[in-house]
């Protein structure tokens, strides 16, 4: 499968133009090249330089307001690959003193930002998609990269003008030496680099960018192929070479300064936007109205999905425009409490209106500025008006509760947070021996009935139960008042009222003494079992369709001096000889519910080195829907067969052999006699 899928799409006329305008400005400068290959030289610097300082002036002034550090290396980076590119024009070569080579100075110029350039290409697009938190952190990121370029600028003007350590990358008449071929190839390849990473996160971006920055590098590939080995300044791969560089350049500035220009949405704000976008999708589906407010309540953002045009008649109002001065003196008392103390509240509020009550769930947060001052708040309130209406509905239904849950055969309680009775299901009479009633009026009958070796088990299940409050589980015994004893599940969870208020706790205790009885015989069966397997000289194994082994007997252990550690969780193929494995996939699928038994031979290693034979007959296990759920699996040890039969084999060929043989020898007799 392809690492990157290209959609080929037939390109307007408006969409060639920059194609035709790159090819113009590619023939007036090798038209420019004939005249003169210095001015034509510096053209290119020039053009290059302008770009680069271009790209800086658009990422450092988006940097306060960009979340992208993608936009800020690749700005700060150009700023000093124009400045590297800068330093090797001929006004300034004319200062080189006459013991240095010019052209080796400016070749080595031209390789260091060169380097640099495919550098920040290779690091700007691995940041794509790394966001800052806060805004505090771009600016402190910001300095921090200029600070790093500008230093490794520094150091690397000082290394090629004043030292004398930085190897030669050009000699006069004799052309580029083997340090500056070596160098672009390297180069070339950080270009190769950049343009997977970018192609790799291109969703990220927008796709005319994505473009445009793609034919950059794409040239500036060419770029450096050209300029690999010229001889000479003159040179046809030299010219070529600059002109690719040129056009290189005209694409980032297509790329980066054009776009952001025309689009600034799609180069420095595509997250905000697509975050925005996706925001505003949720709250459409969504009966959530949000609002943001500044310090003296006025309402600077509204959405109301219901009314999406209603915010702009909002915005610079307050409550006490909006609303009656009572619903106004509620929300505005909980606003000013969120500004005084910088918390997050949530209330449930009601709202009257010409008599009509609606309940809302509000919630408001502070909003704080860079300086951790709060600058306003932010809000969100949803009309839980049907929730409140149901849930007096469902009071009224407490009665017809009361009659379903005193008919159930399941003991039903509600205990106060006292630990008192509020209710008891008479169907505790039936488990207990002891009526309803009995419980209500004392209510430590509840924990001398329970056995007394699992009292200290109930007490701790009570104790967690109030102190965490949330749902819980557990299992004791119950002494009848016949002295019968009786398994109980009992289960429990806190009751809360309408504001939050804990009312006790609500639970349900059921009779599972069948059940119980039940899984002593599984595990007294289980147990016997067991002992037949662990017992046994074959091996007993059983596994998942994924080939995960779930049980291994000891046989099978002290067979490959492992223990059962070594074996539960693990793929058996992992003890398969890798000759044998694609038979073993191969066995697998032909388990049907048709033939779910299946025998098969193959070979393994020991731990000691030695491959043995060993012979399986496995059964697959179905659930109801025909799909496997497990295998289990029996085998031993079939090497001594495997050889005896090798040998067995062995001697019918030489007695085949020899009978053939033999019976050549006596069709030569007999032709010899006649």
């Amino acid at each position: 499968m392809p690492l990157i899928t290209i959609h080929y799409k037939r390109p307007t006329f408006h969409q060639l133009v920059p194609f035709f305008q790159a090819i113009f400005f590619a023939l007036l400068l090798w038209l420019s090249s004939l005249i003169s290959t210095e001015f034509f030289r510096s053209f290119v610097d020039l053009f290059s330089i302008i770009v680069a300082a271009g790209i800086f002036i658009v990422a450092w002034n988006a940097r306060r307001i960009t979340e992208s550090w993608f936009l800020i290396i690749l700005g700060i980076g150009y700023l000093f690959v124009g400045i590297l590119t800068v330093i090797p024009t001929a006004a300034f070569l004319q200062a080189v003193p006459a013991a240095k080579s010019s052209l080796n100075i400016a070749s080595q110029f031209r390789l260091t930002g060169r380097f640099l350039e495919a550098a920040t290409l290779i690091i700007s697009f691995t940041l794509i998609g790394k966001k800052f938190q806060k805004t505090k952190n771009r600016e402190f990121f910001a300095y921090l990269a200029f600070l790093a370029y500008l230093f490794i600028s520094i150091a690397l003007f000082f290394l090629i003008y004043f030292g004398k350590t930085f190897p030669i990358a050009y000699i006069s008449g004799h052309g580029p030496t083997s340090f500056k071929i070596i160098c672009e190839f390297i180069i070339l390849i950080f270009f190769i680099i950049a343009l997977y990473l970018l192609l790799k996160k291109r969703d990220q971006l927008d796709r005319k960018t994505v473009f445009f920055f793609s034919l950059a590098i794409i040239c500036g590939i060419a770029s450096e192929l050209l300029l690999v080995s010229y001889e000479s300044p003159q040179n046809w791969e030299n010219v070529f070479g600059h002109i690719a560089m040129f056009v290189s350049y005209y694409f980032l500035y297509k790329a980066i300064i054009e776009i952001s220009l025309e689009k600034p949405f799609a180069l420095i704000f595509k997250n905000l936007k697509q975050s925005e976008e996706r925001f505003e999708l949720a709250l459409k589906s969504s009966p959530l109205v949000v609002f943001n407010q500044d310090s003296e309540l006025r309402y600077t953002w509204f959405y109301n999905p219901s009314l999406p045009d209603l915010g702009a008649s909002i915005t610079g109002k307050s409550d006490y425009d909006l609303f009656s001065e009572e619903n106004a003196q509620k929300l505005t008392g909980i606003k000013q409490k969120v500004l005084e103390t910088g918390g997050k509240i949530r209330e449930e509020i009601i709202l009257t209106d010409d008599n009509d009550k609606r309940y809302y769930d509000l919630t408001i947060e502070p909003i704080f500025n860079e300086n951790e001052k709060i600058s306003g708040l932010t809000g969100s309130s949803i009309d839980i008006t049907p929730r409140k209406t149901a849930e007096e509905a469902l009071k009224e239904s407490e009665i017809k509760y009361k009659i379903v849950a005193d008919n159930t055969s399941d003991w039903e309680f509600w205990l106060s947070p006292e630990k008192k009775f509020i209710y008891n299901s008479p169907s505790c009479e039936e488990i207990t021996g002891y009526p309803a009633s009995n419980f209500i009026k004392n209510p430590e009958l509840m924990i001398s009935i329970i056995h007394p070796d699992d009292q200290l088990k109930y007490e701790n299940h009570c104790h967690e139960s109030s102190c965490e409050r949330k749902r819980s589980f557990v299992e004791y015994r119950i002494i009848k008042k016949d002295g019968e004893i009786r398994w109980i599940a009992h289960v429990c969870q806190p009751v809360f009222g309408s504001n939050g208020e804990f009312l006790g706790s609500r639970g349900n205790n059921r009779d599972i003494t069948k059940k119980k009885s039940m899984e002593k015989n599984l595990l007294e069966s289980e147990a016997r079992y067991r002992a037949i397997v662990e017992d046994q000289t074959e091996f007993v194994t059983r596994w998942l369709p994924n080939r995960k082994l779930t049980f291994v007997n000891q046989a099978i252990c002290r067979y490959f001096q492992k223990n059962q550690n070594e074996f539960i969780g693990k793929d058996f193929l992992d003890f398969i000889l890798d000759e044998d494995k694609k038979k073993i996939t191969s066995h697998i699928a032909n388990f049907t519910k048709e033939f779910p038994v299946q025998t098969i031979e193959y070979r393994t290693q020991t731990r000691n080195k030695e491959i043995k034979w060993l012979r399986w007959t496995s059964r697959a296990i179905f659930n109801e829907d025909s799909e496997i759920i497990e295998f289990q699996s029996a085998g031993r040890d079939i090497t001594e067969k495997k050889k005896t039969e090798d040998m067995l084999k062995a001697a019918y060929a030489t007695l085949e052999e020899k009978a053939t043989n033999r019976t050549r020898e006596l069709r030569q007799l007999i032709v010899h006699s006649n």
